[in-house]
């Protein structure tokens, strides 16, 4: 009842000059935002750190409403820390390499879209298996490519030519690939995002060689920007996507850190993760399933003095990534340096030094930049 008394002053009739004018309504843009932002945080789901999609997006409505850009702006970037943080390893499929959907499903909640990861990674998936039935040769491989659809349910009980017909248009862009930034602009668009720009710090010249278009520091100037107006934004750091939330500055505007949801939990030390991650995000987890083969099939046999040697510096190489973030020790449960698991909100609003992060060498692959679709 109060906000509405306050509200229904600054409608007032009597007189007041322009400079007060402008300050009252600035005030009343802020009282109109922060009633919006109570209702919802009010309306959370138990246990969620965050406000739903559909709150999200009536924040937005009100927060677009606001002619002063520097409040405006304000808003804008105390929003992105209302999303919901999104753990990838609460996924059902694909855990470890789901980072880029992750990601994406928390773009889109900016947006006031609830798609989860799971929805979009099944999208891919689904869509994907429509092309192979399409071009399927034998009808073995068509059967095959069925039970595939099926666990998608893309087809909503339709035929799967009834369906081919209705996904013509999708169809028509090709493959997925959740790993490729054009991807994301497609699933993006097709839920009324418009995915605004793809940038390379790292370029090749004429002859192939790399070059450094702008450092770590000049790309977190961008990124700063972008949150500024309401845009959301992805990096992505050695192969591995994290959302941008925030950009920390010093007392001379100058930015220090990014504050990231890291879905994969809190980041290690940049020059530790370097030695493992340059080698490929998903080949480093790849390799600690394969070593942790080959030690259970050694494990399980009688081995000889040769096997007993091969054994011990498979351990060991298995314990130097377990040491780094990478899986558990050998004999141990099996939980993260970090102690991530798929309640864990320790990614959540993690602090990036940009200076640690560019000393590493390891530096930002590239950065993609989305904003809400204008309505048609």
């Amino acid at each position: 009842m109060k906000y509405l008394i306050i509200i229904m002053f600054f409608f007032s009739s009597f007189s007041l000059n322009a400079q007060t004018k402008k300050e009252l309504l600035k005030e009343k843009d802020r009282l109109l935002v922060e009633i919006s932002k109570a209702k919802w945080r009010n309306l959370k789901l138990e246990g969620s750190i965050g406000v739903s999609p559909k709150g999200i997006e009536e924040i937005r409505n009100v927060i677009n409403q606001i002619s002063d850009e520097s409040i405006k702006a304000e808003f804008y970037r105390d929003l992105q820390r209302d999303v919901e943080y999104k753990n990838q390893l609460a996924n059902n499929a694909d855990k470890e390499s789901s980072c880029n959907v992750t990601s994406l499903s928390e773009v889109f909640a900016f947006m006031g879209i609830d798609k989860s990861p799971d929805d979009l990674n099944n999208t891919i998936k689904a869509r994907n298996a429509l092309i192979a039935y399409k071009n399927a040769k034998t009808e073995t491989q068509k059967q095959t490519v069925l039970k595939e659809l099926n666990k998608y349910q893309i087809c909503n009980n339709e035929s799967v030519e009834d369906c081919l017909k209705e996904q013509q248009q999708n169809i028509q862009k090709g493959k997925l690939n959740k790993l490729r930034p054009n991807t994301r602009k497609i699933l993006a668009e097709e839920n009324g995002i418009k995915q605004e720009s793809v940038f390379y710090p790292i370029q090749l010249d004429k002859n192939n060689n790399k070059k450094q278009i702008e450092d770590e520091f000049q790309s977190a100037k961008k990124i700063d920007k972008q949150l500024d107006k309401g845009n959301a934004v992805i990096i992505s750091v050695g192969g591995h996507l994290v959302r941008v939330v925030d950009v920390k500055k010093d007392k001379n505007g100058n930015p220090t850190e990014f504050i990231v949801n890291d879905p994969f939990g809190e980041q290690m030390d940049f020059v530790t993760r370097k030695n493992y991650i340059e080698r490929g995000y998903t080949k480093t987890l790849t390799e600690v399933n394969k070593i942790d083969s080959k030690i259970k099939t050694l494990e399980k046999k009688n081995i000889t003095k040769a096997e007993q040697g091969v054994l011990e510096n498979l351990k060991i190489e298995r314990n130097k990534l377990a040491d780094n973030g990478y899986g558990c020790l050998v004999g141990q449960s099996c939980e993260r340096k970090n102690d991530m698991n798929n309640k864990s909100q320790k990614g959540r609003l993690d602090n990036w030094s940009i200076q640690e992060l560019k000393d590493s060498g390891i530096g930002i692959s590239y950065y993609e930049t989305y904003s809400s679709a204008p309505k048609k």
